[in-house]
C-alpha cells in the first residue's frame, strides 16, 4: 500500500468511526464500478447515504472539501445512480461529503449533508 493509499484509508477510518457514532450504519466501503468509486455507503434512518471523504494535511491552499472538483462530483453522482439501479433501490438518498483537515496535529472534521445534488 502506498503512503497516499494509507492516508486515504486513515481518513476513511476516521470518518467511518465518526459517522457510526452519529448512528449511521455501514453498507459498503470503497464501492467500485465502471462509473467510479464511492468511499462509504451508509444508511441514516430512511436515507441511503453516499459519502465522499477528503483528507488534507495542510489548509494553506484549500480545505479538504474544496478539493472535490466538479468532475469528481459528476463521477460520484453517476456512481451513486448506478449503485441504486444495480440494487433496485427506490427510496430516499443523498450524497454527503466529509472533509478532514489536519493542522499541527489537530483534526477538524466537517460533515456536509446533501453536498452534491443532481
Amino acid at each position: 500500500m502506498t503512503k497516499q493509499q494509507e492516508r486515504g484509508k486513515f481518513g476513511e477510518d476516521y470518518a467511518l468511526n465518526y459517522l457510526k457514532a452519529q448512528g449511521l450504519i455501514l453498507l459498503e466501503r470503497n464501492y467500485l464500478c465502471r462509473m467510479g468509486e464511492i468511499d462509504l455507503i451508509m444508511t441514516e434512518t430512511e436515507f441511503l447515504v453516499f459519502i465522499e471523504v477528503r483528507l488534507r494535511d495542510q489548509t494553506t491552499f484549500a480545505h479538504a472539501l474544496e478539493s472535490i472538483t466538479y468532475t469528481k462530483q459528476r463521477k460520484i453522482l453517476r456512481t451513486a445512480e448506478f449503485y441504486m439501479q444495480q440494487k433496485n433501490y427506490k427510496g430516499a438518498c443523498r450524497i454527503d461529503a466529509i472533509g478532514i483537515d489536519i493542522s499541527d496535529g489537530q483534526f477538524k472534521l466537517d460533515w456536509v449533508k446533501n453536498a452534491i445534488s443532481g
